[in-house]
C-alpha cells in the first residue's frame, strides 16, 4: 500500500503537466477565431450546390463563444493549428456547402500563417479568385477546384514559392483563364 501511494505522489504531477501542455499547445488565437467565424458568416450554407457533400458541413459546428472550450478554433473540424504557436495553418472546408460571392476583402486573408487551404466543392457564385490569395506566403497546398470561380487566375499565385499542390480544375461553369504572364510556382 505504501509503495502504491508513493507512485501516485509522483505520477499525479506528471499527468497534470501533460494535460496542461496539451491544452496550452492547442489554444487558438482570438483574432484567428474571429476571422474564421466572419468567413463562415459571409456565406450562406446551401448543400444543394455542392457536388460531393454527403454530411452536414463542418462549419455548422463551429462555436462563437470564446469562453467555452468550443471557442478554441484549433478543435473545430476542418481547422488545423500549429502545436507550438496555436496559429491556424490549415483549413479544409471542402464540400462545406458555402454559397455566395467571395469578397476580395475576406476575413480569410487574416489567417497569415496558412500552409494548406482547401475550398474544393463550394459555390462562390462566379467570383474571381482574389489576388489577395498571394498574401499566403507559407502556402504549400491550394485547392479551389469545383468552387465556381470564374475569370482570370490572379498572377499573385505565381508568387507563392512554397506551393507544391495547386488545383484550380472545374467540372461546372466557365473555366478559369490563365494569362500569358502566369507562371506556375516551382
Amino acid at each position: 500500500m505504501r509503495l502504491q501511494s508513493y507512485q501516485s505522489f509522483f505520477l499525479l504531477p506528471v499527468l497534470a503537466y501533460c494535460v496542461f501542455s496539451l491544452q496550452a499547445s492547442y489554444s487558438c488565437h482570438d483574432h484567428e477565431r474571429s476571422a474564421l467565424l466572419q468567413f463562415k458568416d459571409s456565406f450562406a450554407l446551401n448543400c444543394d450546390v455542392s457536388l460531393y457533400a454527403s454530411a452536414l458541413p463542418p462549419v455548422i459546428f463551429w462555436a462563437g463563444d470564446p469562453r467555452s472550450h468550443d471557442g478554441d478554433c484549433c478543435l473545430w473540424q476542418g481547422v488545423s493549428c500549429d502545436n507550438d504557436t496555436g496559429r491556424v495553418i490549415g483549413l479544409d472546408l471542402s464540400s462545406s456547402c458555402l454559397y455566395g460571392t467571395f469578397p476580395s476583402n475576406s476575413s480569410l486573408f487574416k489567417l497569415t500563417h496558412l500552409q494548406h487551404l482547401n475550398l474544393r466543392d463550394n459555390h462562390f457564385n462566379g467570383s474571381q479568385i482574389p489576388s489577395e490569395i498571394g498574401q499566403f506566403r507559407e502556402l504549400v497546398s491550394l485547392d479551389l477546384s469545383d468552387s465556381a470561380f470564374t475569370g482570370q487566375i490572379p498572377l499573385a499565385i505565381s508568387n507563392l514559392h512554397r506551393l507544391s499542390l495547386l488545383d484550380l480544375s472545374s467540372l461546372r461553369g466557365p473555366k478559369l483563364i490563365a494569362s500569358s504572364d502566369f507562371k506556375i510556382p516551382v
